[in-house]
């Protein structure tokens, strides 16, 4: 069995080569072809994403810090409201200066308790969806690892080349991005 060199195999797929050319290239089935360009394409997508990992970690724990500032706010919103609820005296002194600020649209605490609540169950999800992404990121990052592992264990100057070029090429990114 012959093995396709994912390098040769992406010059050709840019030069606008068919699966069949491939195949009779590299003397494999279509299928093997077909297999490779899709691992090849696998491959620098997520290459794209760990060149973009810093920013989306950056991005998504700024969100999360957000969340928690409205998080809080709600909560402080809704343990008034409890309060209100129980009778307590200065929550029902509050709620009256809450209901008579100008920009107040609706002061029933039934509807803003309600509120409250679908307030704080989106914070979840995207919370949820936030956590999903950085999980999202470390299996890029593992599969990097795991990449190079295999790689090492061929070629110990080529994983370190590898490694190298990657630096450089944050490094070069981090200059542009303070330019």
């Amino acid at each position: 069995m012959h093995k396709i060199d994912p390098i040769k195999l992406s010059r050709l797929l840019s030069e606008g080569k068919t699966q069949t050319e491939l195949a009779r290239e590299f003397k494999v089935s279509k299928t093997a072809v077909s297999l490779a360009a899709k691992r090849l394409k696998l491959a620098a997508t997520k290459d794209i994403a760990l060149r973009s990992a810093g920013k989306i970690v950056e991005y998504e724990l700024n969100l999360a810090r957000q969340l928690g500032t409205i998080n809080n706010k709600t909560t402080e919103l809704l343990n008034l409201l409890s309060k209100f609820f129980e009778g307590d005296p200065e929550a029902k002194t509050r709620m009256l200066e809450i209901s008579s600020l100008p920009r107040t649209v609706n002061t029933d605490p039934r509807l803003l308790y309600l509120k409250c609540l679908a307030q704080i169950e989106s914070q979840l999800k995207t919370q949820l969806e936030i956590y999903r992404a950085l999980f999202d990121l470390k299996g890029v990052v593992d599969f990097q690892n795991s990449v190079l592992d295999t790689i090492g264990s061929v070629d110990p100057q080529l994983r370190e080349c590898i490694i190298e070029k990657l630096k450089a090429a944050r490094q070069i990114g981090s200059a542009l991005k303070n330019f």
